[in-house]
């Protein structure tokens, strides 16, 4: 939280944006704060739900459809923001002189949309296959949260995965 409200801080300055790099970033520390807010909630509702605190199944049902999605969501658009920023600077070391910076940042905006959009879109398929399922032990009961994929949204969830984050990482190599 601390690192990602720093970030924050640091690139909502208007003269660290004046490139397209800095919207991606300031982007990415916003990503990295609801991640972090986000992974915070879902630990204290699994705690709370696992100690029988919380048993109201519409809520329960409700977060294991979202909260692990917009999880997922997050962490692949931050990957995404990240890249972008490393492609961004690759192109102005190679374009040097003739590199516009206000294009860029129109450029960026653009960009930072459609990276949420994509990324939302690649994962429309999870609220579908999530359920609750009751466990029940020899003293407690307890809900969880389940995914169960037909073996085609198997191997496209599989290849969804990995795209999100290899294909980022190998991005970041190449443009270094």
């Amino acid at each position: 939280i601390i690192n990602g409200l720093l970030a924050f801080v640091t690139f909502r300055r208007t003269k660290v944006r004046q490139m397209g790099s800095g919207y991606y970033l300031l982007s990415s520390s916003i990503v990295s704060i609801l991640t972090i807010i986000t992974l915070t909630y879902k630990f204290w509702l699994l705690i709370l739900s696992q100690i029988s605190l919380i048993t109201n199944v519409t809520l329960l049902h409700f977060n294991c459809i979202t909260i692990d999605v917009l999880l997922l969501i997050l962490l692949s658009s931050s990957e995404w923001c990240n890249c972008s920023v490393s492609i961004e600077r690759m192109f102005s070391v190679i374009m040097g002189t003739h590199f516009r910076r206000k294009k860029s940042v129109r450029f960026s905006k653009r960009i930072i949309i459609i990276i949420f959009i994509l990324v939302t879109s690649t994962h429309m398929h999870e609220p579908y296959h999530r359920q609750l399922i009751d466990d029940f032990d020899i003293d407690d009961q307890r809900i969880w949260c389940f995914v169960r994929y037909p073996s085609s949204i198997q191997k496209y969830n599989s290849f969804i995965t990995l795209f999100h984050f290899l294909t980022p990482f190998s991005i970041n190599i190449v443009s270094s």
